[in-house]
């Protein structure tokens, strides 16, 4: 671990001493304060076991002639859910730290970052197809290559008010749905699925599991850094 030299530290929950004089000012060992509330982020993630990961049902309509078959129906995917995730990274160049000032009385505003990301996460679904007036059943899976979640925690050195923002993103993928059992319909469906149908409900997670779960991290966890003012540059 580096080894940090400071100026005058002073504990986050005091007052924000204003003044045209202070420079460099920092909170000290960001990154490790990051690394510790996402690392509690995942522990606890894993600790609920990744199936409580739920992907909400979605439809996709068909209406074309495809594979040698004029095909008019819709498809269903339904119980989705998360099967496995190989591995859960933290980002270590998206460990940082911005400030805002408050022109008006001096106060200031930090934000620190980090992100969140899941390599090889495969999800399962129950897909249910009517074609044709006739009904369809299988099951899927699908391997999402990345899952990132960008967490922001704001801090008001004034108030000491602290509040998270998580954001997901699902890059594109061009993997394709894998089924049991295999058909005409599987392979129909498997060539018209939209790797994006799942990002709303995927990345809702942010805000809707990820976010609380942060707030209770950083309110009962993990101590928010101590302000450095006139911080040498280092």
């Amino acid at each position: 671990m580096s080894t940090f030299h400071y100026g005058l530290l002073i504990a986050v929950t005091c007052s924000f001493v204003y003044s045209q004089n202070v420079n460099n000012v920092r909170l000290v060992q960001h990154r490790e304060y990051m690394t510790k509330v996402l690392t509690e982020v995942g522990l606890i993630l894993e600790e609920r076991e990744w199936c409580n990961l739920k992907i909400p049902e979605f439809q996709m309509e068909i209406d074309q002639s495809i594979l040698n078959w004029e095909v008019e129906g819709k498809v269903s995917f339904q119980n989705g859910f998360v099967i496995s995730i190989q591995r859960v990274e933290i980002l270590e160049s998206s460990l940082n730290q911005i400030w805002t000032w408050n022109n008006n009385d001096g106060h200031g505003n930090v934000e620190v970052r980090g992100t969140l990301r899941f390599h090889d996460m495969t999800a399962g679904f129950d897909v249910i197809a009517d074609f044709n007036q006739q009904i369809f059943i299988s099951s899927a899976t699908y391997l999402y290559p990345l899952i990132s979640f960008d967490f922001s925690i704001f801090r008001n050195t004034e108030t000491t008010e602290t509040r998270v923002v998580v954001t997901g993103n699902q890059p594109r993928s061009v993997n394709k749905l894998e089924f049991l059992p295999v058909n005409n319909v599987t392979n129909v469906i498997r060539a018209l699925y939209n790797t994006n149908s799942t990002f709303t409900g995927i990345t809702s997670w942010a805000s809707e599991i990820l976010a609380p779960i942060a707030e209770d991290v950083i309110t009962n966890r993990v101590e928010f850094p101590v302000v450095c003012y006139n911080c040498p540059v280092s």
